[in-house]
């Protein structure tokens, strides 16, 4: 059995946000094959809560998709995303977690392979033709989305884009935590003294 895509989005009458616009509910199965292997599909969820309705501790946050794979009856991955809003900061902040297993020994903690790639419980092996051991690999990731600005009393923080970023890897044990902050800060002064 093998079916390309199915596709379901919700009514507007059941909407999750009051951005008014328009942002349904929709939940997308790809790749279904059940055959001698097992069962085997990618499934996600879109725009599940937007930011209108949603905060944690005041921060207004979204969760844009959610997804899971199955691959031969087995796990393949899990992963969700979205975007958050900081207090005192203008611009928005994007966030990507995946669970994942992996190749024991052959990852590093370092890289993030794409998970649709990650082949859990398809009888990857070793050389000497035995199951090669998985593990499990989560992996949490912020990057910004808009510029964003820190205005305080005597000036203002600037980040820049590409090089501030924030983030969490756990595999098989160790943790490994990355902090980022580049920019520019500007103190606002008196011009004559």
């Amino acid at each position: 059995f093998y079916f390309e895509e199915l596709s379901v989005a919700f009514p507007e009458f059941i909407e999750l946000d009051n951005s008014g616009e328009g942002k349904r509910l929709s939940i997308e199965a790809n790749k279904i094959i059940y055959d001698n292997s097992g069962f085997s599909m990618t499934l996600a969820a879109h725009n599940v809560v937007d930011k209108s309705t949603a905060s944690m501790g005041g921060w207004r946050i979204t969760l844009d998709e959610v997804n899971l794979s199955v691959l031969q009856s087995n796990f393949g991955s899990f992963g969700f995303n979205g975007r958050f809003d900081v207090p005192l900061l203008d611009g928005q902040i994007g966030y990507d977690a995946k669970v994942l297993y992996v190749d024991k020994g052959k990852e590093t903690i370092n890289n993030s392979p794409d998970p649709e790639n990650t082949q859990a419980g398809s009888g990857n092996s070793t050389d000497d033709d035995t199951p090669a051991e998985k593990v499990l690999k989560v992996v949490f990731e912020t990057r910004q989305v808009d510029s964003l600005s820190l205005d305080f009393f005597v000036g203002t923080m600037d980040f820049e884009k590409d090089n501030t970023y924030f983030n969490v890897t756990y595999l098989d044990g160790n943790t490994d935590v990355e902090l980022s902050l580049s920019g520019e800060i500007n103190i606002a002064g008196s011009k004559s003294m």
